[in-house]
């Protein structure tokens, strides 16, 4: 269940199916993902100091091993756990938190604990395996946070208060909407705001302020997305676009003029059945404006890598996923494209695996 709900409405989905299982229940899942790659282009200068990335080369990653477990306890609450770990043996935990509430009683619930995002965007543009360029820099992080939601057959809706990295209270807010125009027409719009990026666990923004030393700003963010769905030759195609921006300025550049920071995309996606598998293929662009100097990851899947020291200035991502054996298990190639700010290059293949148990 859990990898083949979005990460940007995850609690929302799960209070939404939870009518369909005992109120007393308890359910074990896993999920496994596993990428071969190789690469060619710069030696990508890393930040911190590291040693310069190679420029060509090729391995397998162990990326993703999760076990999780969810849970009703009762007819008004959901508990949901889940951990992970990854080709260095790092152990974590992904998601703990209890949903409060029944949809059968309000449309209104609450969550208390740590969620793998919090839900303020979809962040598209991305591929199997590589993010979105929105998603790459200016997409919240895992932290502890308590939301109110509100959820209806078209529209979710949340509030969430949560704890930045110096002890004050942070926020967010956003609203999903999705409906349908015919029969085979539907589109979904979204937005979002947070009041301190650096706060919700953004890795980019926060070592960015932290190289100006100016750790303690706050750095709003705004994100917006929207998908036209339609139903054609037996399958649904997808045009996808969004937008994301600071709210408040900053030395982005490391030129002495402070601006504003975002990225936008646009990706186009088709899915059908294929002699009876689904099947999918897609394609996304994606640039940002003045983030010559954020730190951001790149397509490269090892957990050694960190960030590269510049910015990702242009991304284009190519790739496709077919089911084999069941509907649980996904295989599929990517191609990545990444330019950077000080005139480095990134070319990614990459064959992933992904295992839904």
């Amino acid at each position: 269940m859990k990898n083949r709900i979005s990460k940007n409405l995850y609690a929302s989905t799960i209070i939404g199916q939870r009518d369909k299982f005992p109120n007393y229940s308890m359910f074990f899942g896993g999920y496994f993902e596993g990428d071969a790659q190789t690469w060619f282009g710069s030696q990508i200068n890393r930040a911190g100091g590291t040693s310069d990335f190679p420029a060509t080369g090729q391995n397998i990653y162990m990326t993703t091993v999760d076990l999780y477990f969810l849970a009703n306890v009762g007819e008004y609450m959901t508990a949901v756990f889940d951990f992970l770990t990854d080709d260095n043996s790092d152990f974590g935990l992904r998601n703990g938190f209890v949903i409060l509430g029944n949809l059968d009683t309000s449309p209104f619930f609450v969550t208390v604990g740590k969620n793998r995002r919090i839900s303020v965007g979809t962040y598209g543009g991305g591929g199997p395996w590589s993010n979105g360029l929105s998603e790459d820099f200016l997409a919240p992080g895992s932290v502890t946070n308590i939301s109110l939601n509100y959820k209806t057959s078209s529209i979710n809706a949340n509030v969430t208060t949560f704890g930045t990295q110096n002890n004050h209270l942070d926020f967010s807010a956003a609203i999903f909407y999705a409906n349908k125009l015919t029969t085979d027409l539907s589109y979904g719009l979204n937005f979002g705001y947070i009041f301190n990026l650096a706060g919700a666990d953004n890795t980019s923004i926060s070592k960015f302020l932290d190289s100006i030393d100016k750790g303690n700003d706050s750095v709003g963010t705004i994100d917006i997305d929207g998908t036209l769905a339609y139903s054609i030759l037996g399958g649904v195609l997808q045009f996808q676009s969004g937008w994301s921006t600071t709210t408040n300025k900053e030395d982005f550049n490391k030129n002495g003029t402070s601006v504003n920071t975002g990225a936008w995309y646009f990706g186009l996606a088709y899915g059908f059945r294929l002699y009876g598998r689904n099947t999918n293929f897609n394609f996304s662009y994606s640039q940002s404006y003045n983030a010559a100097n954020i730190p951001m990851s790149l397509s490269i899947a090892s957990p050694n890598f960190g960030l590269a020291d510049s910015g990702i200035k242009k991304q284009i991502i190519v790739s496709s996923q077919r089911s084999y054996f069941d509907n649980n298990v996904l295989i599929g190639p990517e191609y990545s494209y990444q330019s950077l700010y000080n005139g480095e290059d990134m070319n990614t293949l990459t064959l992933d695996l992904s295992v839904y148990i």
